[in-house]
């Protein structure tokens, strides 16, 4: 940063800090804002009603836990005064409707609310009205960042009453990648940075869980493949992914899952060493390989897939023929997620366009049937993790493969059986397919024309999430445009903008990166899905994993929540907010980075929070 941009960055902070307390200085910002001028006081005993009016019972408790959470990050662990209010108005709890007795957290749940504080009453109460709990919850969260503590009555004061906002969120897909296998991260971490996200309202936490790497998690079905693991304590038992699970579903937050296969799977084969073609030649996985569709037909009989299905559905030439079958007699009920592959290197490009290739089969037909059927292998642990994941996004990597060994193998590879079996159950999935670093008439023309040739019926249902590798450089502008056009849903993760364990990424890149550039068409605006920013974890782990998250990922996730004739046109109009929710993170117990500076820099000397 020019030490121009630092200085006046300073001044706007320092200016911050002596205004005092601000309530209002809400994030992400609301939809619609109005306040007056009232300050109340909190009752020390404030109570959650949630009878009158409400269809929603509470069952597991997801928002009486939730309130209670509220109160303890609003009350910070200070001693409050409980007798003396000085006069002021005194806010005895809060009233929550929500509408739907549901709190099943599908994909694209109404987490719209509404927030009214008034400012006159006996009692006073505060009210919630929202369709589902979750939209509840964001209310509370923002109803606590409305609040703040008082130390010279010692009481929790809210300044500016009434309120009255309205909120939703502008893309339904706001998610944090977070990297397992890199470097392990033990449950306690994993939950606050689960925490933390519900702070500035992203709803998914993508988990990168293994790579070649590692391979950290317990797969009952196959338990040699933990062997992976970096060493016995760095693992995660299946009851620990499922307490993963539903702790962040409690708190409004899907895990997606991913394994990234086939060309990220060195350390299936320390458990299971016939998973690697050979001794010398580790990754991709062995696709030719009986014991790899063994595997594969045992997992698959979890999902009442049968012996006659395989024998049925059998490629007899080319994935083209196999198109005219594919939906036969398959029943809608296996129809359980989407599944999310990431595409794209350099290798990958020559294959598909047939170069280099000494097989007797076409480029296009070797990379399909070969990353089909090594795709299907990520199927043995899908059995097992449909009972610990059920967001309806799954993630299978896809990228980076290395194809030098695959002309070796195209041949058998071929004779397997398997190829339109699990061509159909992805289909039935909604094979989702990623796209990597390639110039966009590559993607168009190679990755995605891929995808439709394995089915023609999977356009319309296809997502597209774009990660930009280094290895085949950036994509530029004016993709999502191009994608979108072709009538293909995504997700936006732009290497350059927000990939978190970039360093020299600021804050202001993560705020000012917009999905919709250059997307003007309402239909196409709705392929967008959301975005996501990426906590790839080589140089991460549980000691600095916070502060290089945050507060950079708030940037983004404001351009998330926010509709965007609310967002900020340049950055400098919200320094002072970003810096005093940064303050409020610390003050949380997450370690958040000072704004000034790169990704995960320490404070340049001493000084208040909101001046760094």
């Amino acid at each position: 940063m020019a030490s121009a941009a630092a200085r006046l960055l300073l001044v706007l902070l320092a200016a911050a800090a002596l205004a005092g307390p601000c309530a209002g200085d809400l994030w992400p910002m609301p939809a619609s804002v109005t306040r007056g001028t009232q300050t109340l006081v909190v009752s020390k005993d404030l109570k959650l009603s949630t009878t009158a009016g409400s269809s929603y019972s509470d069952g597991k408790g997801i928002l009486k836990e939730a309130f209670q959470r509220m109160v303890a990050v609003v009350e910070l662990d200070h001693v409050i005064n409980g007798s003396y209010y000085g006069g002021s108005p005194v806010l005895a709890g809060v009233h929550v409707v929500v509408r739907s007795p549901s709190d099943e957290l599908n994909f694209g749940v109404d987490e719209s609310y509404k927030l009214s504080v008034p400012a006159t009453g006996n009692p006073l109460y505060a009210q919630i009205e929202a369709q589902t709990v979750y939209g509840a919850l964001h209310a509370l969260e923002t109803f606590s960042q409305l609040c703040n503590f008082d130390f010279n009555a010692r009481m929790i004061q809210l300044h500016s009453a009434p309120w009255t906002i309205l909120d939703k969120p502008r893309f339904p897909y706001r998610g944090l990648l977070i990297d397992t296998s890199r470097h392990y991260l033990p449950v306690p971490v994993i939950k606050s940075v689960i925490d933390s996200m519900t702070f500035s309202k992203l709803n998914v936490l993508h988990w990168h869980i293994v790579d070649e790497q590692s391979f950290p998690i317990q797969i009952p079905s196959y338990p040699k493949l933990w062997n992976g693991a970096y060493s016995y304590s760095e693992r995660y038992t299946f009851d620990d992914a499922i307490d993963i699970v539903q702790y962040a579903e409690k708190r409004g937050v899907n895990v997606l899952a991913e394994i990234d296969v086939p060309g990220h799977a060195l350390s299936w084969g320390v458990g299971y060493p016939s998973l690697w073609p050979s001794a010398t030649c580790k990754e991709p996985l062995d696709v030719s390989s009986d014991f790899t569709f063994q595997v594969i037909n045992g997992i698959l009989s979890g999902y009442a897939l049968s012996k006659e299905i395989i024998q049925i559905y059998t490629p007899q030439s080319t994935i083209e023929r196999s198109n005219k079958f594919i939906f036969m007699d398959l029943p809608q009920k296996r129809m359980k997620c989407h599944f999310i592959l990431r595409f794209g290197n350099k290798q990958q490009k020559r294959y598909l366009n047939g170069q280099n290739n000494k097989s007797n089969v076409g480029g296009n037909n070797i990379m399909a049937s070969y990353n089909t059927e090594s795709m299907a292998l990520s199927l043995v642990v899908f059995s097992d993790f449909s009972k610990i994941f059920k967001f309806k996004f799954a993630h299978l990597g896809g990228d980076e493969v290395n194809t030098s060994k695959l002309s070796e193998i195209s041949t058998l590879c071929w004779k397997k059986r398997l190829i339109t079996l699990v061509t159909s159950w992805i289909v039935e999935l909604w094979c989702i397919t990623g796209i990597s670093s390639q110039p966009i008439g590559s993607i168009l023309r190679n990755d995605l024309h891929y995808c439709w040739k394995i089915t023609s019926s999977i356009k319309p249902c296809t997502l597209c999430q774009f990660c930009f590798f280094s290895l085949t450089g950036r994509l530029g502008s004016g993709v999502a445009q191009k994608v979108v056009a072709a009538g293909l849903r995504c997700i936006v993760s732009n290497q350059d903008k927000w990939y978190l364990d970039h360093l020299d990424a600021t804050w202001e890149g993560f705020y000012m990166n917009e999905p919709l550039t250059n997307i003007y068409n309402p239909e196409q605006q709705k392929l967008v899905l959301g975005g996501e920013v990426c906590m790839w974890g080589e140089h991460i782990d549980a000691s600095d994993i916070q502060q290089t998250i945050w507060p950079r990922a708030a940037a983004a996730a404001e351009r998330l929540w926010t509709p965007f004739e609310k967002l900020a046109k340049d950055t400098g109009s919200v320094t002072a907010r970003l810096s005093r929710f940064r303050c409020l993170l610390n003050q949380r117990g997450v370690a958040a980075a000072p704004l000034a500076g790169y990704g995960r820099s320490a404070p340049s000397e001493p000084g208040s929070c909101v001046t760094q």
